[in-house]
């Protein structure tokens, strides 16, 4: 609108050149041109599962026909900037059907609704000569230790925790709604409303090279309960860094795929290449899943390796071999910050209890992290290590609405609230 203006009045001092040059007006129209040419056409939205309605990571999306684009976070968000008009989104996933969004309105934030492909691919893909995702992997392998955020010499964070349980979507969209009996119904249409249930904590981290941690849980928060026995719970169920060369998920070690001789155990290909919007770097999503016939504990998902420093950029795991008793898949997200440094900001853990039922249904546990004022290097003092490594602030489980609003990284939804009321 200022541009605009600008312009008009640029033409009311054309009609009276003795006010201004028109040298002056000339170079006045080359920058007013510049100026409104340079600024990026950006457009948001988020992804979104079609049939469980859950939000998808790491969906990769490319603007017009061009290889140019970027992946929704870890809630299914998206934003993305183009120094053209954006026609048309081209959005990809693994195991989902490619979808074309055409854009009529650029400041409208769509939904998009992914289907999930039926038909399976083949379990063995032969790849001729040198695989080029090897050496992606070797380079990732090789900066270790340049990436690995818990080499630094110290850092600090909070952290936003929050864990849902509810029942497995996918069995209870797939339940009959005509043959099922009074008791699922119900329960269907109580999560229509509301969670089985739901907790938060905000912790308080420090670091400080080689592995001396000290965290402050300054405030916690169960559905019906007041004593903080689950605090510890989501924090304890994955591995915040993806670079040691074991991967812990629910107290069990995983080989890490980028580790050293890993191409020689997992399999390796490169699923999808983006050229990410406003920077120079490329992504590059490399399926992996351990090699036939080897016997160790491997896993099995998609990384996202970043050519600014090879580092990790998202990452998807899940172990090769499900438990019996429990099926877990985590989900990271890495930022660049301060342009030197990758560092995990968005975390994701979602649990299926296989050993109980809810209305025949598995309890399903979905927890969600988002790490904030991150500090690399800060002047820590070294006697609280000397301390308890975890300690509760006497506040913490008091805290105030007004002070969890202040809290939070993400605010609670509609579902979210009513759990808390009505347990």
């Amino acid at each position: 609108m200022k541009a605009k203006r600008l312009k008009n009045h640029l033409f009311r001092l054309l009609k009276s050149p003795g006010k201004i040059s028109v040298a002056i007006i000339a170079a006045c129209f080359t920058f007013l041109s510049a100026t409104i040419y340079s600024q990026p056409y950006t457009i948001s939205g988020q992804v979104f599962d079609s049939e469980t309605r859950q939000a998808l990571a790491f969906v990769n999306i490319v603007v017009n026909q061009s290889n140019i684009g970027g992946v929704s976070d870890i809630d299914g968000r998206f934003s993305l900037s183009s120094k053209e008009p954006v026609e048309f989104l081209r959005f990809s996933y693994v195991g989902y059907s490619q979808q074309i969004y055409y854009v009529e309105d650029p400041e409208f934030e769509p939904k998009i609704m992914m289907k999930r492909i039926t038909v399976s691919l083949p379990e063995i893909i032969v790849i001729a000569g040198e695989n080029p995702a090897h050496r992606i992997i070797n380079n990732a392998v090789n900066n270790r230790d340049i990436n690995n955020y818990e080499k630094l010499p110290a850092f600090s964070y909070t952290s936003y925790d929050k864990m849902i349980f509810t029942v497995d979507a996918d069995s209870l969209m797939k339940a009959d709604t005509i043959t099922a009996d009074s008791s699922i119904i119900r329960l269907k249409n109580i999560l229509d409303e509301q969670h089985l249930f739901i907790m938060e904590t905000v912790a308080q981290r420090k670091f400080l090279y080689p592995g001396r941690n000290h965290q402050t849980i300054i405030a916690s928060r169960v559905s019906g309960l007041k004593d903080p026995f689950f605090i510890f719970l989501l924090s304890h169920i994955q591995s915040t860094s993806f670079y040691d060369d074991v991967i812990s998920i629910s107290d069990k070690n995983y080989l890490n795929p980028i580790s050293k001789g890993s191409i020689s155990r997992y399999s390796f290909i490169i699923e999808d290449t983006i050229l990410m919007s406003g920077s120079h770097d490329t992504t590059f999503i490399i399926s992996y899943k351990p090699k036939p016939n080897l016997n160790f504990d491997g896993l099995k998902g998609l990384l996202y390796i970043n050519s600014n420093r090879w580092a990790i950029q998202n990452v998807i795991a899940e172990p090769a071999l499900q438990e019996k008793g429990m099926s877990v898949k985590i989900q990271q997200m890495y930022q660049l910050i301060d342009g030197m440094y990758w560092f995990p900001v968005q975390l994701n853990t979602d649990i299926i209890f296989k050993t109980a039922e809810v209305n025949t249904f598995y309890p399903v546990g979905q927890g969600r992290s988002y790490i904030t004022d991150i500090e690399l290097n800060p002047n820590i003092v070294k006697k609280i290590f000397d301390e308890v490594s975890i300690e509760l602030d006497h506040k913490a489980t008091h805290r105030s609405a007004e002070e969890w609003e202040k809290l939070r990284s993400q605010g609670l939804t509609e579902k979210d609230l009513r759990t808390y009321q009505v347990i």
